[in-house]
């Protein structure tokens, strides 16, 4: 992909937990809109212990959780639908956010840097990321890079690394301990049946037929979820018993292995319904 310009450092100030304080303080505020970022960041600084500086704010609109109207800044029916989500579930919404970003947002780096990064600590199943490693997944971030961002020279270093795993540190169950990544064997319901939606549209399925899931989907399905491979099929079990208005096992069966149906592409917003 031939580019000019691509952004793939993530300062630490752009963090998952800043992204749930913007939507607390604005849920609570009893304003539906602000007239700026800066009035908006005075606001949210009244009441918490925030950051002076805005990386935020434009990281929450990148990610579709503020916009801006004719009545000013505010909350999307995205950020309205985080308010409402559990604490754990949250988190792990987030990050499907940042991951899952790079897919309609091919513009968005970070994203991408954040994709490649899960990806690359998921493959090693367990690692501690200490300083040799830490500048090891800066090389092969950087080398990946050049090949796909053809003819940028995008920044990168261990301070970024420090920035992605700041939407890792909220998960739970952790996948992060003591600078050591591990694999998890449990996840929200919601986050599975986003992923699986994820996967879906990537491979162009149709709803309301059978998907497949093939070893490349449910690899796909558990790199995403940060899952071991082998608890996938509990985990999709309770996504489709929670959520049956958007999923349900498929009508065929057989060595191919296991089929679901996309009654609806998950989104955040329905996994209220």
């Amino acid at each position: 992909m031939a580019t000019e310009h691509v952004t793939l450092h993530l300062d630490p100030v752009r963090s998952s937990e800043h992204m749930r304080t913007i939507v607390e303080a604005m849920s609570q505020s009893g304003r539906e809109a602000f007239g700026s970022y800066a009035e908006l960041l005075s606001a949210i600084r009244e009441r918490y212990a925030f950051t002076d500086r805005t990386e935020p704010l434009s990281m929450a609109r990148l990610l579709g959780i503020l916009e801006d109207g004719a009545s000013g800044i505010k909350l999307s029916v995205l950020g309205q639908s985080l308010y409402r989500l559990r604490p754990d579930v949250a988190a792990d919404v987030l990050h499907f956010l940042l991951y899952s970003a790079w897919s309609a947002r091919p513009d968005l780096g970070v994203s991408w840097a954040y994709r490649v990064f899960c990806d690359h600590l998921w493959a090693e199943g367990q690692i501690v990321l200490d300083a040799a490693n830490r500048k090891q997944l800066v090389a092969d971030v950087l080398s990946l890079a050049e090949a796909k961002f053809e003819g940028a020279r995008p920044a990168f270093s261990t301070k970024s690394v420090l920035g992605l795993r700041k939407w890792l540190e909220p998960l739970t169950p952790p996948v992060l301990e003591n600078d050591c990544f591990h694999r998890r064997d449990l996840c929200s319901r919601e986050l599975v049946l986003l992923a699986v939606g994820h996967v879906a549209r990537e491979s162009s399925a149709q709803l309301n037929t059978d998907l497949l899931l093939t070893p490349e989907r449910r690899e796909a399905v558990a790199r995403l979820c940060l899952l071991e491979p082998s608890v996938l099929d509990r985990r999709l079990d309770q996504a489709l018993a929670a959520f049956p208005h958007l999923a349900e096992a498929g009508t065929r069966t057989g060595s191919y292995g296991r089929f679901i149906r996309l009654r609806e592409y998950p989104t955040v917003e329905l996994l209220l319904d």
